[in-house]
């Protein structure tokens, strides 16, 4: 999960300040289609357990699913308007908040050494306003980013600690996340008018083979991220989950 982490801020903050591909929404939801139709198509084969449209379930994923896509735009934002480095300091926030929801909702203990930490990184978030890419847009993007992603943990944490997590299974899961993103996201495409500028970027830009391996390997690693997370979040708390995904901050 962190490896794969790390990949994806490098290829996400490529495509958006690199080659100037302006559509944040047709970006995500490229990645959460490849993501669903793979795991569709490999469940149709039944290389893993069929996925069952459950009515109950689905209507307790829709909030995830909410503060997912709140998280993706956010951070989406935050990496155009802010340098890497910045995103990442700041986002340690939501090791801090995720901790207190850990503490409040499932009881779970805080050690001196992860206090510690934390304290270290919001230290470092404040330092870090020698960035050279500094906006009040990205600040208060990647703000929203931490307090959504923090809510978004300890909602999957709930699902999956709950009797829904058998009827998931392993697969379930990234396969929920995925595929219930996309009725939201074509709203905020067609507000945006994304569908004219992808159109009018790929007529002139459409033949850079950079940009297509670029956009080829995001597709599988939002797979990669999408099953990574899962795993982590079902076999850990979700500070420590936080924690592993601090290691964004080495690109």
């Amino acid at each position: 999960y962190g490896v794969v982490s790390c990949l994806m801020v490098l290829l996400n903050k490529s495509l958006v300040s690199v080659f100037h591909f302006d559509a944040i929404y047709a970006i995500i939801f490229y990645q959460d289609s490849v993501c669903t139709l793979l795991l569709g198509f490999a469940s149709f084969m039944r290389w893993i357990p069929r996925f069952v449209w459950d009515p109950s379930l689905i209507l307790r994923w829709i909030p995830a699913e909410i503060f997912f896509l709140m998280m993706e735009v956010s951070g989406f934002y935050s990496y155009k308007y802010l340098g890497t480095h910045l995103v990442v300091i700041f986002k340690s926030f939501t090791i801090f908040i995720t901790a207190v929801g850990d503490r409040l909702f499932f009881k779970e203990r805080i050690s001196p050494l992860m206090l510690g930490s934390m304290a270290l990184l919001v230290v470092g978030s404040v330092m870090a306003g020698r960035d050279t890419q500094f906006t009040w847009i990205g600040c208060g993007a990647v703000m929203v980013n931490a307090l959504v992603s923090a809510a978004h943990v300890l909602y999957l944490r709930l699902i999956l600690r709950s009797g829904d997590s058998e009827r998931l299974g392993k697969w379930g899961g990234s396969f929920y996340d995925n595929a219930l993103s996309l009725p939201l996201l074509v709203p905020f495409m067609l507000a945006a008018g994304e569908p004219r500028t992808v159109a009018h970027y790929l007529a002139e830009q459409g033949g850079r083979l950079s940009f297509w391996v670029v956009v080829g390997l995001s597709g599988v690693l939002g797979i990669a991220l999408s099953l990574s997370s899962m795993w982590c979040l079902r076999t850990n708390t979700s500070t420590t989950y936080c924690m592993v995904g601090g290691l964004k901050k080495i690109p």
